[in-house]
């Protein structure tokens, strides 16, 4: 992959989560959190910023390293395998630290949106390695 795909690999976490929350608002119709003037205070923030972004940094912090050698990698099979361990082991950590039961719908939706946000973001590089193209 030309460049340091780290930047890539951060972004796509944290907007794979950003639009899973936005997602789940809609469906809950329940947007308190982003309507202005909801959060005035120092606690307000820190409960903002627990809720929404505490699985993100966990993911990032525990399985980014999936996604950067599944990209940096020449093999098609390599980027799929990491890939689905990827999306297995983050539907487990969202649905511990969120859900209340092992099959949880809004882990579904994580691996939805995340599989296909990683296919928008990096459809280059997989179309390239499905061509059979060395890339470096």
């Amino acid at each position: 992959m030309k460049g340091n795909p780290i930047g890539k690999i951060i972004l796509y976490i944290f907007l794979k989560y950003t639009l899973l929350y936005l997602l789940l608002m809609v469906i809950w119709d329940n947007g308190a959190l982003i309507k202005y003037g909801t959060i005035n205070d120092l606690k307000g923030w820190f409960s903002y910023l627990c809720i929404y972004y505490l699985v993100p940094t966990f993911s990032l912090i525990l399985l980014s390293w999936l996604l950067y050698f599944s990209l940096t990698m020449n093999s098609l099979s390599a980027l799929i395998v990491l890939f689905s361990i990827y999306i297995l082991a983050d539907y487990l950590m969202f649905v511990y630290l969120v859900g209340n039961s092992f099959i949880h719908i809004h882990g579904f939706y994580s691996i939805l949106i995340g599989t296909t946000l990683f296919l928008a973001m990096f459809h280059k590089r997989i179309s390239k390695l499905y061509k059979g193209k060395n890339i470096q």
